[in-house]
């Protein structure tokens, strides 16, 4: 499945709290055939079980003793190898071949609340081996998802607060209105960044997000909570802005981003770069993210002084020499690294609103 369904709409609500509950996440690696003896078989069951909420658990019942004898207060408990794949092993007598079973899931008070309608059956015999594994899906009683939802993309969510376009922190007021109608889910098209190209399908990264998508307000909003600054003329600058782009009726794309980075720059400015590298919590951002984002930084800038004439910088034809000029460009000592950091503070911003 995928993580939109196994994390967001399945697994919704994955706490540490929930977790207790919830079967052990092991490794592969650490699963290991027991000894036997000569009347014995091992016997291990992979389930894919996509459909599992937080807080609960997937676990076995079967006709042997390991499985509970079809004892729903005896089932075995499997472990969860991750992908939504569990796995079960039981030690069995020979002669309990072929081997029923079926899969169930349990709520955090062990209660079961979904059971396989049909019983699976291990038709495999001792004699090829002692050890057996079996694969299997969970079937479902209700095997197929069925829900309604919107489908938009970000920069279609424009509002009255908007500036200019749809942008991230919009998403929450599409969220309340879905739950007001009573659709569940809201699919979104690519939120990467794409410049001044309005198709969402032109990424120049598959992690950086668009600058378009970032409000400015609540950037300053951050720096008044977390620093105290009195962002108000920004504010001002911000709400104006909304009006001023707000009336154009399509989204002027080149216009709109040109506008954010207008006063995205002017925030930076004001808060001043070494308050916004002693922020904590960017900086644990920027080393979490310090895989793609100095690369992606040194790409912005270095694009931003060639456009005009050299769209081929970075070409994947010369990748290890622009990696060389990225390490550069990002160094501290860099002439460039102040427009870096600004580069690593509109990325931060828009993965917080993102968050939000």
């Amino acid at each position: 499945a995928s993580s939109c369904f196994s994390k967001a709409i399945f697994g919704r609500g994955h706490t540490e709290a929930t977790a207790v509950t919830e079967n052990r996440l092991v490794s592969a690696g650490e699963l290991q055939w027991p000894a036997l003896q000569s009347d014995e078989v091992a016997v291990r069951v992979h389930a894919f079980a996509p459909r599992v909420s937080a807080g609960h658990s997937v676990w076995v019942m079967g006709k042997c003793q390991g499985l509970g004898k079809w004892s729903k207060k005896e089932m075995c408990p499997m472990v969860h190898i991750g992908g939504r794949i569990y796995v079960a092993q039981v030690v069995a007598k020979a002669n309990d071949i072929p081997l029923e079973f079926k899969l169930a899931v349990a709520d955090e008070e062990g209660n079961i609340v979904c059971e396989e309608k049909d019983n699976h059956k291990i038709l495999q015999s001792p004699s090829k081996g002692q050890f057996i594994t079996h694969d299997v899906i969970f079937n479902y009683p209700n095997p197929t998802y069925k829900t309604a939802g919107v489908s938009i993309p970000v920069s279609g969510i424009r509002t009255q607060t908007s500036t200019g376009i749809g942008e991230f922190l919009d998403l929450k007021k599409m969220a309340e209105w879905c739950a007001a109608t009573g659709l569940q889910i809201i699919q979104i098209l690519p939120i990467n960044d794409s410049g001044e190209d309005p198709s969402p399908y032109s990424a120049s990264s598959s992690f950086a997000l668009h600058p378009s998508y970032v409000t400015p307000s609540a950037v300053a909003d951050y720096y008044t909570k977390t620093l105290g600054l009195d962002m108000s003329g920004i504010t001002g600058w911000a709400t104006s802005l909304i009006d001023k782009l707000n009336k154009n009726p399509k989204i002027d794309y080149p216009r709109v981003l040109g506008e954010k980075q207008k006063i995205m720059d002017a925030i930076f400015d004001q808060v001043g770069k070494d308050a916004i590298l002693g922020d904590e919590k960017f900086q644990e951002w920027l080393q979490a993210s310090e895989g793609w984002v100095k690369i992606y930084a040194a790409f912005k800038v270095q694009v931003h002084k060639e456009k005009d004439f050299n769209n081929k910088w970075f070409d994947t034809t010369c990748w290890s020499k622009g990696v060389i000029e990225a390490a550069a460009i990002t160094s501290t000592k860099s002439a460039d690294y102040d427009q870096v950091v600004r580069v690593y503070f509109t990325q931060y911003h828009l993965h917080l609103q993102l968050l939000e």
